[in-house]
């Protein structure tokens, strides 16, 4: 009786080992990306959401998900609480499974900023991008917030 609890203790140890190897190497996508296509830092968006840089307003702030994604729940559920809190709030959330024209919208976005795919969830507001659960969570409030303050009023 000991040994056979003894084998299912590491047989529980082992399968542990491998859950946490498995879900490290598990691809994640979370992007910080500008207008131009290029991927930038985290300490590159603090820099601009810091700065007094005034940026065209001519690209209205669009959320992407998709209600099938596991990983858009989250980011989801966070832009509706935003949303609700934020009354007026300057930004379009497009769910994909409606059909075609949502994909065409992103498509659009896709071109506008120099991407030719990327994950969902994807925020787009004004000069940046936000792929990725994590990002949209940790970064939309930042960068929507500065976006609003600092778009040209002359140029939207």
């Amino acid at each position: 009786m000991g040994v056979q609890i003894q084998s299912y203790k590491y047989s529980g140890i082992i399968f542990i080992v491998l859950s946490v190897l498995a879900l490290s190497t598990f691809p994640v996508s979370a992007t910080i990306f500008s207008e131009n296509g290029s991927n930038v830092t985290a300490s590159d968006l603090y820099n601009l959401t810091n700065s007094t840089t005034i940026v065209p307003g001519n690209i209205s702030p669009a959320f992407f998900f998709d209600p099938d994604c596991g990983a858009c729940g989250p980011s989801h559920e966070y832009i509706e609480a935003y949303v609700a809190d934020h009354p007026g709030i300057d930004l379009h959330v497009v769910n994909l499974s409606t059909g075609n024209e949502s994909q065409d919208l992103l498509n659009a976005y896709y071109g506008t900023y120099n991407r030719e795919w990327m994950n969902i969830p994807v925020v787009f507001i004004g000069p940046m991008g936000l792929e990725g659960t994590d990002e949209v969570i940790n970064n939309f409030d930042g960068l929507h917030s500065w976006y609003e303050s600092h778009k040209d009023s002359k140029n939207t």
